[in-house]
């Protein structure tokens, strides 16, 4: 719904929405240090193609380091004060 400028490609012609709409998080190098942190915790730092290691890290290994990730309503500090937002880790910091 939001590739290509909303165009579909004849792919489909309407969809339901759950949960709101999209949420604006930035441009993708905003998440590059949570990928970061994802490949560190998962062991594929020294690989050449971290997104090739990735695809192959076990799913019982995966799952854990995923679900401990923060999500858009984890709770991060910016400039001193508590806000509720788009997460920081805090090992980044």
């Amino acid at each position: 719904m939001l590739t290509n400028g909303g165009d579909a490609e004849g792919l489909f012609h309407g969809a339901f929405m759950q949960s709101g709409a999209p949420l604006l998080v930035g441009d993708l190098t905003t998440g590059q240090k949570y990928y970061d942190v994802l490949v560190s915790d998962t062991g594929c730092s020294g690989a050449a193609d971290t997104l090739e290691c990735l695809r192959q890290v076990l799913l019982s290994t995966l799952k854990p380091i995923v679900d401990s990730s923060p999500s858009i309503f984890s709770y991060q500090v910016r400039g001193g004060a508590l806000v509720l937002g788009f997460p920081a880790l805090n090992k980044l910091y």
